[in-house]
């Protein structure tokens, strides 16, 4: 029990000691290098997430731990014209709150990466993992890993793998019940051998300082909208 304290402990400290921090190397090589359009803000309000699991990983050596999946969420206000997303999100970076209730402010920019194919991927084929693994939640927290592997290694060039760099997927830790981390490890790496390729979606740059960034794509309905924004995307970059 106390050794189990002292891991929560020590999670918890240097979650804290990084919050309000964001992924800038997705960022910068999702929407600034794709010449992305800030498109305007929305206002929502966080559900919980589901299906999903609690992950073991480092950042940066920084050892944490955090409920992954995807998030449900109601928007309440929005200046993005056609924002019609999916009704869930997935976060992009591992530090900062995700309060389920409350209520967050983002800027909306138009992004273009790895991440948007593999949001495309649970939009499309959620059921498309290894089939021994059946369990929803792992399946779930499996491609979460991925989003942040490509984030925190791909996006900067490093390999693609999830045991060295800047991102690395505790699979082993003692925390996870047994089998979990493998199963997670498993759909993770599943989703990574498929080399995608990459997709247009949705970055929702967090405003309010205690929080995370996230990302989404459209309902199927809503891709016109999304086309129409990155005709326009790339038009700007060109006469940049």
């Amino acid at each position: 029990m106390k050794r189990w304290l002292g891991i929560r402990c020590l999670i918890l400290a240097t979650h804290l000691s990084t919050a309000w921090s964001f992924n800038a190397a997705l960022f910068n090589a999702d929407v600034v290098n794709q010449g992305g359009v800030l498109l305007g803000q929305v206002r929502l309000r966080l559900g919980a997430v589901a299906p999903g699991t609690v992950t073991y990983y480092t950042v940066n050596n920084q050892l944490d731990s955090l409920l992954a999946g995807p998030r449900a969420f109601t928007v309440i206000s929005s200046t993005v014209p056609g924002f019609a997303p999916v009704s869930w999100m997935f976060c992009v970076d591992v530090f900062g709150a995700a309060r389920v209730g409350q209520e967050y402010t983002y800027d909306v920019y138009l992004a273009y990466g790895v991440t948007g194919r593999l949001l495309q991927h649970w939009r499309d084929t959620p059921n498309d993992f290894p089939p021994a693994i059946l369990d929803a939640n792992y399946r779930a927290a499996g491609l979460q890993i991925a989003l942040w592997e490509y984030g925190y290694d791909g996006a900067v060039n490093n390999p693609i793998n999830l045991r060295n760099n800047n991102f690395v997927h505790l699979n082993n830790f003692l925390s996870y019940p047994a089998g979990a981390g493998t199963a997670i490890d498993a759909c993770a790496q599943w989703l990574i051998d498929k080399q995608y390729g990459r997709a247009f979606y949705w970055y929702l740059r967090a405003v309010d300082s205690d929080t995370q960034d996230f990302a989404t794509v459209p309902e199927p309905s809503g891709l016109v909208v999304l086309a129409t924004a990155a005709v326009f995307a790339c038009l700007r970059s060109r006469r940049i």
